[in-house]
């Protein structure tokens, strides 16, 4: 059975279309990848840097300035038992992770 120039032509259209989406979806991938990679990083807790912060408890900055205005950041906080965080207020929005 011969196949006509519209079958034919969209044949040919199906192919390229799903040649194109294959390579954006890798290109897409690739990128997703690499920013993944750029975005997350592993930090030891021996490579932190501890600096007092109140009596028994220290602060050390694991990514970006905690002293930049309007730029997020993240700390770890480490506190020896039996210490007390006095009522206190944060200027600007904060996320807890436990």
């Amino acid at each position: 059975m011969e196949e006509d120039a519209h079958e034919k032509n969209l044949r040919d259209f199906d192919l390229r279309a799903g040649a194109f989406g294959v390579a954006g979806a890798a290109q897409l991938y690739s990128q997703d990848k690499k920013e993944a990679a750029d975005a997350h990083k592993i930090v030891h807790f021996g490579d932190l840097k501890w600096t007092p912060l109140i009596k028994g408890c220290d602060v050390a900055p694991v990514e970006g300035d905690m002293n930049a205005e309007g730029s997020p950041f993240v700390l770890r906080l480490r506190c020896a038992d039996g210490s007390k965080i006095p009522a206190h207020w944060h200027p600007t929005m904060k996320t807890s992770p436990c």
